[in-house]
């Protein structure tokens, strides 16, 4: 199982890579698809952190207590941001390409609309219950929740694209 802070420092360097300097609330989105889509493919998690149903949308308190002594949410992170000896190889090909697709797919959103897009899905809103959107909410989204979701996703995906084919 990988560790959230290297895929973390990989989405840090690719972005940077790319041109882009994430914000901490941008890491926090892509690393929830990340988790999601995991759970539709492998059926399982790629880490064990969990997140949390923020007002912001998920957010892993582990990741955001990494960053919040020198970072706000909001803040922008950058090449020096990545730990001191982290390696790419320390994630497996497999954990790469697959971190690769979800930057390939999620990585066009603003992070505004990733939040926005996030706060939709069943997994976030379940985890809140009834709670007023700016209301303050620590508790965890289910992974049976997130596997269910991201799956139902996943076959949604590929029925639109075999009628495509077909059509």
């Amino acid at each position: 199982m990988a560790d959230i802070n290297d895929v973390a420092d990989y989405l840090i360097v690719q972005l940077s890579e790319a041109g882009e300097m994430p914000s901490v609330h941008r890491l926090h989105k892509l690393l929830y698809y990340v988790q999601g889509w995991h759970w539709a493919v492998h059926d399982r998690p790629l880490f064990p952190e969990r997140f949390q149903a923020w007002v912001h949308g998920p957010i892993c308190r582990q990741l955001f207590d990494r960053f919040s002594a020198s970072r706000s949410l909001y803040a922008g992170v950058g090449m020096e941001d990545v730990r001191d000896g982290f390696a790419a190889s320390t994630l497996t090909a497999e954990e790469r390409n697959h971190i690769d697709k979800v930057i390939d797919g999620y990585g066009i959103y603003p992070t505004f609309q990733l939040m926005r897009m996030s706060r939709e899905d069943s997994p976030w809103l379940k985890a809140r219950g009834r709670l007023p959107l700016e209301a303050r909410c620590e508790a965890e989204l289910d992974d049976d929740e997130m596997r269910r979701c991201f799956r139902a996703q996943m076959e949604e995906t590929d029925e639109v694209q075999t009628r495509l084919s077909v059509a």
